[in-house]
Order: structure tokens, then C-alpha cells, then sequence
């Protein structure tokens, strides 16, 4: 079985689309696992706040690192063995086929879906993960790169579809 760790703000928006068809199955089947850690529950702020301006200026709002490594310190302590780590970004590596075959392969992956502008770069450089994209452009979360991620390496998961 393979367990995705994703940290997202907003699991509301993708939980419907892994619960149902071909991944829903798969999780009930347990061939694949999918735990969802909310910075907001990590962080110190009264009010779930986990943005702030970007550090060195720019404008916008950036995660904060503070609540995102909290966040994956837990995952990471659940993951059995030692997790692939990756955050999305538009410079990183393009996810493939041949990317989706070699993670299928893996038991732990821990997914950074940043938001609003972006994650703090110290939490890539801290985590030691390795940049991802799935497309030469920005969306708003790292939620739906985070989905498409676990459909893709979910089909090379032995049991996912069938024979």
C-alpha cells in the first residue's frame, strides 16, 4: 500500500474527487491511503492563521513555515519508512509517466500543496523536497497538482485497475 501525505489548507476541495471512481475504490480496497494535515490545526495564531507578507518583500501572502513543518513533522512520524518528499512549483522538475511508475514504487509520499502566493521557500530547503510541476503555469493551490499527483501514480499501484 502506498500512503499519500498531502498538508493542505483546503482538503474539502479535493477529498470528493479521491473518494469516488477508480482512487475511491482503491483506498476502500486499501491499495493506496490518503491523510490530509491542515497547517491552520498546527499553528499558534488564535485566529488559524498561517500567511503572512513575503520575507524580503514582494507582494501577496506566503504560508508561513512554522505551521507547514509542524504539519509535516506529524506526517512524517505516520509515514512507515522514509517519505518522498515534494512541493509544487512551476520551476520544478515536470511530472511524467516515468516520475508517476518510480513513486508508485515508494510506501510514503509527502505532498506540500502551497497556496496564495506560494509556500516559504525555507520549508522546500528544510524538508530537503524536491520540486515538482505538473505544467509550465500557476494555479491558485497546490490541491488539484496534489490530485492529479496520487491519480497518476495511484494507476501504477498494483490491484489499482484490475488486470
Amino acid at each position: 500500500m502506498i500512503h499519500f501525505h498531502v498538508i493542505t489548507l483546503f482538503p474539502e476541495s479535493i477529498e470528493p474527487y479521491l473518494s469516488s471512481s477508480i482512487i475511491g475504490r482503491a483506498i476502500k480496497a486499501k491499495k493506496i491511503k490518503v491523510s490530509f494535515y491542515d497547517p491552520k490545526k498546527f499553528t499558534r495564531d488564535k485566529y488559524g492563521r498561517v500567511d503572512r507578507r513575503p520575507y524580503g518583500g514582494g507582494p501577496g501572502m506566503v504560508l508561513e513555515p512554522g505551521a507547514i513543518l509542524q504539519a509535516a513533522e506529524k506526517a512524517l512520524r505516520q509515514a512507515q519508512g522514509k517519505a518522498e518528499k515534494m512541493f509544487f512549483s512551476t520551476d520544478g522538475k515536470q511530472f511524467d509517466e516515468q516520475m508517476a511508475k518510480r513513486l508508485a514504487k515508494k510506501k510514503d509520499i509527502l505532498l506540500v500543496s502551497g497556496h496564495y502566493e506560494g509556500v516559504d521557500a525555507r520549508v522546500q530547503r528544510i524538508l530537503k523536497a524536491k520540486k515538482v510541476s505538473i505544467g509550465p503555469y500557476v494555479l491558485t493551490g497546490g490541491e488539484l497538482p496534489a490530485a492529479v499527483l496520487i491519480d497518476a501514480v495511484s494507476r501504477f499501484v498494483p490491484g489499482v485497475l484490475g488486470k
